[in-house]
């Protein structure tokens, strides 16, 4: 085993950055820091157990990161490394032993969710039997031993899906609850918890035992309401304080400030929910952000993401998909893409009849959307049809659509205007001028109250 003092000293040095930034939810610089430990440690030698080290904490973050094909290359050679080299006589082989496993463990589970059942079963295995020896230590008030435990619930995790998919229910069963059971022993809120939780519920469910299921349910809400410092609840509260920074910096016209805290703002809900509303709608307002910054190509991307997100939810049938549609809309609008801006709200509006029922306020808007593309496409007798439409729907609350229906009249009497339709301009502007008298009412009568 040859390598330099220099090479073993920055080892040292960015194994321990890169863990503190991964503490302080930095997993890009984490990453950064164990890329820059991997460097020196190569130099060691394939026969220094330091390469299988750097290597296993490099893939670890890069699952963080949501790397997952290089992270699967990564933590396979870090395997190779482990068993091929041996500690040695001045590091403790328990420290040994623990990183080899946590490795298993992390490849056998990124194995096993890419669909490779047989492939994950050697990792998953040996990755449980390395680490469940230290458990127990674990458990003891003066050992925070978060390595061994966490990892090896993950590989019981695996083990317990794995004997699910092959049919054996009793052990599955069993390292279902031994799962749980170790991550409560640990103490420590992590994320890990609600996946093994919401996938012991759905086993449950799907084997008639709703009510142990119903359990598991209420014990994971109570683990999430009193560990409310856990990961998942750092990043929700930072996100939510991120994406109102950057929806104020792009209402300043600060396009390439709020880009940056958009990113940052949609870094957070990958620790805490992937594919959920806050994602999603982090996505969609950062597209415009990246439309007025003069990015066109970059903001498609992102939209192409929210649709591939929201599909992902709740297909392309859902409010999710609508959500993404109305997005959509703004962007093509500013990118002054007509032609397929009618294509996306004919699409929209379907989808919103389907959804809300054809009265619906939201299809009124979808209508009144379509009219004022096709006017920018001068197809004035399908824009004025649409707009009609949409203030069919209006006039039903006349009061709570106050905005949009003047909204409405003010775009279609120039079309008529023009079209010289004589009598529907008269009739349009006497409609307009009586629920500008209305809303005067309407404002009286809330002063009275």
């Amino acid at each position: 085993m040859g390598g330099s003092d220099y090479d073993a000293r920055f080892l040292e040095k960015y194994l321990l950055d890169g863990e503190r930034a991964l503490q302080d939810l930095d997993c890009e610089r984490s990453e950064r820091m164990y890329r820059l430990c991997l460097a020196h440690a190569e130099k060691l030698g394939a026969g220094d157990w330091r390469l299988a080290l750097a290597e296993g904490r490099l893939g670890k973050v890069l699952i963080l990161n949501h790397k997952d094909a290089e992270a699967k290359t990564v933590l396979t050679s870090a395997v190779l490394h482990f068993r091929g080299a041996q500690p040695p006589a001045q590091t403790s082989t328990n420290l040994y032993n623990k990183e080899r496993g946590e490795a298993d463990s992390l490849l056998g589970l990124l194995l096993l969710d890419g669909g490779d059942a047989n492939g994950c079963r050697p990792y998953l295995e040996e990755g449980s039997a390395l680490l469940m020896p230290f458990w127990p230590s674990s458990r003891d008030e003066r050992v925070r031993d978060t390595i061994s435990g966490i990892g090896y619930a993950r590989a019981l995790y695996g083990l317990a899906r794995l004997k699910e998919i092959e049919g054996d229910d009793s052990a599955a069963l069993k390292n279902y609850e031994q799962a749980l059971t170790v991550i409560d022993e640990e103490r420590i809120p992590v994320p890990l918890r609600e996946d093994i939780a919401a996938a012991f519920v759905k086993f449950l469910k799907s084997k008639g035992k709703s009510d142990k299921a119903s359990e598991i349910l209420q014990k994971q809400d109570e683990y999430a309401r009193f560990n409310p410092g856990g990961p998942k609840a750092i990043a929700r509260d930072a996100w939510h304080e991120l994406i109102n920074r950057a929806r104020e910096t792009a209402k300043n016209g600060l396009y390439e400030k709020a880009d940056q805290i958009f990113e940052a703002a949609y870094k957070q809900t990958r620790v805490y929910g992937k594919d959920g509303d806050d994602a999603l709608q982090t996505l969609c307002d950062w597209t415009r952000v990246k439309q007025k910054g003069g990015d066109p190509a970059a903001a498609d991307r992102l939209m192409k993401e929210a649709e591939a997100m929201a599909i992902r939810m709740g297909g392309d049938k859902s409010v999710y998909y609508d959500n993404v549609l109305q997005a959509k809309d703004r962007l093509l609008r500013l990118q002054r893409k007509y032609d397929q801006l009618e294509a996306l709200l004919q699409q929209q509006l379907a989808l919103r009849v389907e959804l809300r029922g054809k009265d619906n306020f939201h299809v009124g808007e979808a209508y009144q959307h379509l009219a004022e593309c096709r006017f920018h496409m001068k197809k004035w007798a399908e824009g004025d049809a649409d707009m009609r439409k949409a203030i069919d729907i209006y006039v039903q609350d006349p009061e709570r659509n106050y905005k949009d229906l003047k909204d409405a009249y003010d775009k279609l009497i120039p079309i008529l205007e023009q079209e010289q339709k004589l009598d529907d301009l008269r009739q349009f502007r006497f409609d307009r001028a009586a629920l500008l008298k209305d809303k005067i009412k309407w404002e009286s009568e809330k002063r009275e109250e």
